[in-house]
């Protein structure tokens, strides 16, 4: 999950901005008209959510610190997400996940005031994040993602964000999901359109690795019944079996995790 430059806001709501081979989260949308950049932080979720054998949620640990930067620390991950610094080295990474509060994933869900993030693992070893906003003023919650890049095309994200989105839905039914991407950030909008959203205009964004402003695609899912939204189908894993990342070493910039092949799909 995107840590970003290590701001609070000063209502000292939780809160990110992340986005993977993945997403953005943007703060609010309009009709064509620029955002903020802002970073919120989030409550680190004291729960485990079983994806299948080898692939769950669960808290980030202070152990994730190189796991985190070898997968953010990624040009190919880092263009997509909107306020994370680049380089991204160990000590953005020890701010994130200094936090030592846990909050119950069912009471996060349900307060409105509350975010949440996940770490995403393989075997237990960081791979990703995801992350959910507080309820904005419009009544909705953002959710956004990161994957590194050597986990791309094995579709894990979709299933990852499907079991997420099943949680949220069944503890706060009636909030309404929105979601983002980078507006050449094709292979995100296709994961997010394939999980029952919406397209619901564009807005604007300071990327702070690009430095320029960036065009985002808004989404949205109603959450309620008789909205028209599809059912979470996840999808098995790609075969053959994901190969077990190797041991990253404690030492920042050009940190790699390695596992897997490439494909066109997230």
């Amino acid at each position: 999950m995107d840590s970003g430059d290590g701001g609070r806001i000063p209502e000292g709501r939780a809160g990110t901005l992340a986005a993977s081979g993945g997403t953005a989260v943007h703060q609010k949308k309009f009709a064509s008209a620029p955002v903020a950049s802002r970073c919120y932080h989030f409550h680190l979720v004291a729960l485990h959510i079983r994806i299948d054998d080898q692939v769950t949620l669960r808290a980030f640990r202070p152990t994730d610190r190189a796991d985190l930067v070898a997968g953010i620390n990624d040009w190919a991950v880092a263009r997509w997400l909107a306020q994370v610094p680049y380089p991204y080295r160990l000590d953005h990474a020890d701010e994130y996940l200094s936090r030592d509060e846990h909050i119950d994933i069912e009471a996060a869900m349900c307060d409105p005031d509350t975010g949440f993030a996940f770490a995403l693992c393989f075997d237990d070893r960081v791979i990703g994040g995801l992350v959910s906003k507080p309820v904005t003023e419009d009544g909705d919650r953002e959710i956004g993602f990161w994957l590194a890049h050597a986990f791309w095309g094995q579709r894990i994200m979709r299933r990852a964000v499907g079991r997420m989105i099943e949680e949220m839905m069944k503890h706060a039914p009636d909030i309404p999901i929105t979601a983002s991407a980078n507006h050449d950030n094709h292979r995100s909008q296709a994961l997010i359109l394939g999980l029952g959203f919406v397209e619901d205009g564009e807005s604007e964004v300071m990327s702070t690795p690009l430095q320029r402003m960036v065009r985002l695609c808004c989404f949205r899912r109603n959450q309620s019944p008789g909205h028209g939204n599809p059912p979470i189908k996840n999808p098995p894993i790609n075969k053959p079996p994901i190969k077990k990342p190797p041991a990253t070493k404690d030492r920042g910039q050009g940190v790699r995790l390695t596992a897997g092949r490439e494909r066109s799909d997230a």
